[in-house]
């Protein structure tokens, strides 16, 4: 009995962690992810509700913003990292979402999107009038331009 009780609480775990019965996708891993073939192209947002998404119509706005972000260092290296990993098949992932009702920032997730889930890198608030692009700096919790990010990342290395 002791040795046959492991084993069942063991098969039960397993098959309860490897269910796929996932009905609701969680915010973090939207199957409509714009991916961005390389950082020179511009062609990777499509207007579908508040998220911008892969494929279609989308505002010049929208391109330039997607195209700043792609002339970013930050963007250029993780792309390279991510490209280089995957045997060159992947490349990074942005989503982009229209500002709320009232404010005027742009915001903009960029990482790798993966089969299990969305790895996020970097979150940019871009304005929508100047183009100007801020940061979320996760360790200290705040929005910053991107120069000042630029400066707390070049202290904590």
């Amino acid at each position: 009995m002791k040795i046959i009780l492991p084993i069942i609480i063991s098969a039960t775990l397993f098959t309860a962690c490897n269910s796929s019965d996932s009905k609701t996708p969680t915010p973090e891993t939207p199957a409509d992810t714009a991916t961005i073939a390389a950082p020179a192209k511009k062609d990777s947002a499509v207007v579908s509700g508040e998220l911008l998404v892969n494929g279609g119509n989308y505002s010049e706005k929208e391109k330039k913003i997607l195209d700043r972000i792609a002339q970013l260092p930050e963007f250029k290296k993780s792309y390279k990292y991510i490209d280089s990993l995957t045997d060159h098949k992947h490349g990074l992932s942005s989503m982009i979402f229209k500002p709320q009702k009232g404010e005027k920032f742009y915001y903009v997730k960029v990482g790798y999107s993966s089969p299990e889930r969305f790895e996020t890198y970097y979150n940019f608030y871009v304005d929508s009038t100047t183009f100007a692009i801020n940061v979320d700096d996760v360790v200290e919790a705040d929005i910053v331009p991107i120069a000042e990010w630029r400066k707390r990342e070049a202290k904590r290395k």
